[in-house]
C-alpha cells in the first residue's frame, strides 16, 4: 500500500508536472503566435506603403519623361525656326550678292544705283517697288 501511495504520489507528481511544462509551453507558443501576427501583420502594412512608394517613383519619372520630352520638342522647334531664319536671310544676302555681281546695283558716287531697266515691272500693293531685271 505504501509503494502504491508513493506510486501515485510519483504519477500525480509526474503528471502535475507535465501538466505546468505543457501549459508553460503552450503560453510560450501562444506569445509566439502573436508576435509572428504582429510581424506579418507589420510586413503587410510596409509592403503597402512600398507598394504606393513605388506608384509614385514611376508617376514620377512618367511626368519628368514628359517634362524633359516637351522640353527638347520645344527647343527643337526654335532651334529649326531660327534656322529657317537664317536660311531665309542667306537667301536675301545670296540675292543681293548676285544683283551686285550682275551689275543691277551698284554704287553711283556716295549711293547705290539700281537698274531696272527702260519699262521696269513694278511689284507691290500700289506699285511701290520696281523689279529688277
Amino acid at each position: 500500500r505504501a509503494l502504491q501511495l508513493i506510486g501515485t504520489g510519483a504519477q500525480q507528481s509526474i503528471v502535475q508536472g507535465t501538466q505546468q511544462a505543457t501549459s508553460q509551453v503552450r503560453q510560450q507558443l501562444e506569445r509566439t503566435a502573436s508576435n509572428a501576427q504582429a510581424a506579418a501583420q507589420a510586413m503587410e502594412r510596409e509592403a503597402r506603403l512600398l507598394t504606393g512608394a513605388r506608384r509614385s517613383l514611376i508617376w514620377n519619372g512618367l511626368l519628368a519623361l514628359l517634362v524633359g520630352s516637351l522640353l527638347a520638342a520645344g527647343g527643337a522647334a526654335w532651334i529649326a525656326q531660327k534656322s529657317m531664319q537664317e536660311v531665309a536671310q542667306a537667301h536675301f544676302a545670296k540675292d543681293i550678292l548676285e544683283a551686285t555681281q550682275s551689275g543691277a546695283i551698284t554704287r553711283c558716287g556716295d549711293t547705290l544705283c539700281i537698274r531696272v531697266g527702260k519699262k521696269p515691272k513694278r511689284f507691290g500693293a500700289q506699285g511701290e517697288y520696281v523689279l529688277l531685271k
